[in-house]
């Protein structure tokens, strides 16, 4: 059929149409994922007793979708990819920032972290109505993970951006990431309710998270983002953040000559690097130099940052300045939780902290001044932290008030000072960052490590680093990691169970440690303006 009205997209060269033209690396992509998450082969079983659906969607579908969700029924996998598929091609075609509007409906809800919990989204529709064209609503993120939901809940709020798509908007949180739903239970969820076809709905979730908007505006005059703002927030550079935009070619790191000065560097920013996309596995082939990044230029404190981690702190060069009040007392400021991961960090250097104590040590008694002592810790550490107030926490004096620097580290497990650091130390040193670990062993992507991926990444390492592992080391490391005993290594075991048993004396290093949790706030009310602004 002709159309009947002027399109400014068919002009030659014009920028619209080239804004809405893919490219041919966007092509490829596309082409590569709906291969892998393709669910055309993907048959209905006639025991299947939960919602049928067809495009494009009506809210009597929804609405079924609703009710079988509330009795605790599963999406099939073949609606699931297709209607994911479906929104991902919706909103490759949003801004990062989208324009909302109380013009018409003279109010709009915002709806705060739902975190797979959906009786609270059940709860909220029940109070408030269902979204239409005159109950506009916008999600402000962190829609998935901890709750056992978290599917239902992205697949209801797609189905209405897709009903409403004027009147519904999403925000994306810093939940809606590969990285936080291995960790928080997302892909955990999927693993248990899909199954056999896991590995596309894990798949097609990531990419379709990546596509999601950044920030709402209302009316021109509020913005309503994930994570809040500060002084500097541009709003101009986040229109033109590529949000979609994959991680960084590590093959041009690995090739000789290739200069790693800039990323291993304090301050260095890994992060472009890290986003979904980036391919981890160069680093497992041969040339993958391993080394760069374990020397204590690497700056890996920059790579994750989740909630209630002091990381930030530990990095070289890290400013505990802010923290401090000039002749205050400066523990009753600083949480404990950084005070354990300095100690933690201390720990992870122990090798290089004894060679540069024994060098003050002329008398060899165990014994140096305060000050050298505070020297060598600034000066292997790389902390900007008042070590001289930090004393009486961190090391024990003698009656002629030097440090018994000894007592610093845990001489339980130091062996072969001499030697360089063993497996076990280097990835002690690195135990902040094993989100970004996992995601190398776990090849497939598939949540979980076998026993055979965490092998031979463990081999890699230890060839990297001129060190030595032993299968059965290797075979003791997985079992004190896989607490359930299935054979398999996921996330919450990795992470929150992880035990590094030292070589020599089998003794347990770092007890594991509780996973941290952000609290979640709601309030509830409205704005008293011409318009309304419900917030959830």
């Amino acid at each position: 059929m002709e159309k009947s009205y002027f399109d400014v997209t068919d002009l030659p060269g014009s920028p619209l149409q080239s804004a809405f033209q893919p490219s041919q690396n966007q092509q490829e992509e596309d082409a590569e994922l709906e291969k892998l998450t393709d669910f055309s082969n993907i048959s209905i079983e006639e025991s299947y007793s939960g919602p049928h659906i067809k495009f494009p969607l009506t809210l009597s579908t929804v609405k079924k979708m609703i009710e079988a969700f509330k009795t605790g029924q599963v999406l099939h996998a073949k609606y699931t990819l297709q209607l994911l598929h479906e929104i991902r091609n919706k909103l490759k075609l949003m801004p990062n920032i989208s324009q909302a509007t109380t013009s018409l409906a003279k109010q709009i809800t915002i709806c705060g972290d739902l975190h797979g919990k959906i009786d609270d989204l059940f709860m909220i529709f029940y109070k408030n109505g269902l979204p239409s064209t005159e109950n506009p609503y916008i999600f402000n993120g962190d829609f998935v993970d901890r709750g056992p939901n978290s599917v239902e809940i992205a697949l209801l709020l797609f189905s209405f951006i897709l009903l409403y798509p004027n009147e519904v908007y999403l925000n994306r949180g810093n939940h809606e990431d590969h990285i936080m739903n291995l960790r928080y239970g997302f892909i955990k969820e999927v693993m248990s309710k899909y199954r056999k076809h896991a590995t596309k709905v894990v798949r097609l979730f990531e990419d379709v998270f990546s596509w999601l908007p950044l920030a709402t505006i209302i009316d021109a005059k509020i913005l309503v983002v994930h994570g809040g703002i500060s002084d500097k927030t541009d709003l101009t550079y986040m229109k033109n953040i590529d949000r979609h935009k994959p991680g960084g070619d590590w093959s041009l790191l690995l090739k000789p000559g290739a200069d790693w000065s800039l990323l291993l560097k304090p301050g260095g920013d890994w992060s472009l690097l890290l986003k979904p996309g980036a391919d981890w596995s160069l680093l497992l082939k041969p040339g993958g130099d391993w080394s760069l990044l374990l020397k204590p230029g690497g700056d890996w404190s920059l790579l994750l940052k989740p909630g209630g981690d002091w990381s930030l702190l530990l990095k070289p060069g890290g400013d505990w300045s802010l923290l401090l009040k000039p002749g205050g007392d400066c523990l009753s400021i600083v949480e404990e939780s950084a005070i354990r991961d300095l100690r933690y960090k201390i720990i992870a250097n122990k090798s290089t902290l004894m060679e540069e104590f024994l060098k003050y040590d002329t008398h060899k008694n165990g014994t140096i001044t305060v000050g050298e002592w505070a020297q060598c810790m600034s000066g292997v550490l790389d902390l900007q932290i008042p070590w001289r107030s930090f004393k009486d926490k961190l090391v024990e004096v003698d009656g002629d008030g030097r440090v018994m620097y000894e007592t610093c580290v845990d001489l339980d497990v130091i062996h072969n000072l001499t030697s360089g650091p063993s497996i076990t130390e280097t990835l002690y040193r690195n135990k902040t960052n094993l989100e970004t670990i996992f995601r190398i062993m776990d090849k497939d992507n598939s949540g979980q490590i076998s026993m055979d991926e965490f092998g031979e990444a463990c081999k890699i390492l230890a060839e990297h680093i001129n060190s030595s592992i032993s299968d059965e080391q290797v075979r003791d490391m997985a079992k004190s990691i896989d607490m359930n005993k299935d054979g398999y290594i996921d996330f919450n075991e990795f992470l929150e169970a992880f035990r590094l048993v030292d070589p020599h004396s089998g003794k347990t290093l770092v007890p594991s440690r509780p996973g941290s949790s952000r609290s979640m706030l709601k309030a509830n009310g409205k704005t008293k303006s011409k318009e309304n602004v419900n917030m959830v």
